[in-house]
C-alpha cells in the first residue's frame, strides 16, 4: 500500500540558536524545512504529536505540514532526526520538500509475513540481516512497508534475498537482489553467526543509521 500523506501542524519559528532549549522544555521541537532550492523556512511542531505520528506512521511517511499563522501547506517528507543521547527525546527535525511530480529514493521497511515451518518443526533460529530496502518511487506510491513471505521456508539453513520481496508495480528496488533479508538458520550454527550479524548490522535509529546520536528516514530525491 503507497503512503498516503499525514495531515501535522506546525508553525513558523522565530527562536533560534541557543534559545531553542526553552522550545524543548516546552515540549516543542525546533525544524526546518528545505529542498528543491527553496530558502530554509524554520518552524516547530509539537513534540508529542510528532514522536504519535513517527510511532503511528513511519519516517518514510509523506506529511502535509500545515504551517501557522497563515495555513500554508507543504508536502515533505522527515529528512534527518537529531536526538538526545541519554534520553532519546527529539532535539531538532529536519524536513525535505517534495514534488510529487519526482521520483525520489527512500528506504522502506522490510515486513515479515507468516511463520516459516523450519522454525516450528526443526526448532530453526529466524535471523533478519535487513530491515530496510531501498526504493525508488514518486512520493505518492512510496510504500509504508515491503512484505517478504517466509510462510514457506521449510529447511534449515536456508535464506530468501531481496528478490524476493513484493515490490508494488510502480516501485523500483534499488537494494541488490541477491542480498540476504532473512535466514533461518539451526540452533548450533546460529549460535556461532548471530554476533557477527550483528557486527554487520550498525546501531540505528527509526529509519537510518546517523550521525550523532540518530539520523531517521531517508528520503532523497532521485538523481
Amino acid at each position: 500500500m503507497a503512503s498516503k500523506q499525514v495531515t501535522l501542524e506546525a508553525e513558523r519559528r522565530t527562536v533560534m540558536g541557543k534559545k531553542v532549549k526553552h522550545l524543548r522544555h516546552d515540549g516543542i521541537i525546533p525544524a526546518n524545512i528545505y529542498g528543491h532550492q527553496q530558502d530554509s523556512l524554520a518552524i516547530q511542531v509539537n513534540a508529542h504529536k510528532m514522536e504519535q505520528a513517527l510511532k503511528t506512521h513511519g519516517a518514510t511517511q509523506l506529511y502535509k505540514l500545515v504551517i501557522a499563522p497563515d495555513g500554508t501547506e507543504d508536502t515533505v517528507i522527515v529528512r534527518h532526526i537529531t536526538r538526545q543521547p541519554a534520553t532519546n527525546f527529539i532535539q531538532h527535525i529536519d524536513f525535505f520538500h517534495v514534488k510529487m511530480s519526482e521520483p525520489m529514493h527512500a528506504r522502506v521497511p522490510i515486513r515479515l509475513v507468516g511463520e516459516p515451518p523450519a522454525v516450528k518443526i526443526h526448532d530453526g533460529v529466524l535471523i533478519q540481516t535487513l530491515d530496510y530496502a531501498e526504493v525508488e518511487a514518486l512520493p505518492a506510491e512510496l510504500p509504508e512497508a515491503l512484505e517478504l513471505d517466509i510462510s514457506d521456508m521449510e529447511e534449515l539453513n536456508s535464506s530468501r534475498t531481496a528478490s524476493a520481496l513484493k515490490i508494488p508495480r510502480k516501485v523500483t528496488l534499488i537494494t541488490p537482489e541477491d542480498e540476504v533479508v532473512v535466514s533461518i538458520l539451526a540452533p548450533r550454527v546460529a549460535a556461532e553467526e548471530v554476533p557477527a550479524a550483528a557486527e554487520v548490522q550498525p546501531a540505528e535509529g527509526e529509519a537510518v543509521a546517523s550521525e550523532a546520536p540518530a539520523e531517521e528516514s531517508p528520503a532523497t530525491p532521485a538523481e
